[in-house]
């Protein structure tokens, strides 16, 4: 160390490498301060962006899955079926079926739909049992009393819940 400080101790440059040096490390603080802020500022856009993008791909996401909940389980030719069925069938029958869907099977004696008298009421069955939109479904009683129970069909079921 006695050598160094005997060699170098009379050069006038050590002043200004030490105030270059200062003046870098000092440089190289501010510009890593401004970097700093400008980032830290920068963070609330940058995390709303990526916030909204998560945001976007999340309902995306839900909208398909809703999409795919949408679908019926039936396929749409036993959709078109009944809907060529339902053509064929009067404002009685559709009333009917709106009745028997509510209420599930029915014996025909507790079959009383609003708008239809008893004279309607069985040929609307009648008809709807041409139609297949209904089954009948027929048992002997104590004493030999038939009893008839009506239901709509069960493939046909889910359609018509949609188209009524």
């Amino acid at each position: 160390m006695g050598v160094a400080w005997t060699l170098f101790k009379g050069w006038a440059g050590w002043a200004s490498i030490w105030q270059t040096a200062v003046t870098a490390v000092l440089v190289f603080m501010v510009l890593t301060g401004v970097f700093f802020i400008w980032h830290l500022m920068a963070a609330p856009a940058r995390m709303e962006r990526d916030l909204t993008e998560q945001y976007d791909r999340e309902v995306r996401s839900l909208r398909e899955e809703n999409d795919k909940l949408r679908v019926r389980p039936y396929d749409k030719a036993k959709e078109q079926e009944v809907r060529d069925l339902l053509r064929q069938a009067t404002d009685s029958d559709k009333r009917l079926l709106r009745f028997l869907l509510q209420r599930g099977e029915m014996e025909q004696g507790d079959i009383v739909v609003k708008g239809l008298d008893q004279n309607t009421t069985p040929d609307a069955l009648l008809h709807c049992r041409q139609l297949t939109l209904i089954d009948l479904r027929e048992d002997l009683a104590g004493g030999g009393i038939r009893s008839r129970r009506f239901r709509i069909r069960k493939e046909f079921e889910d359609v018509l819940k949609d188209l009524l």
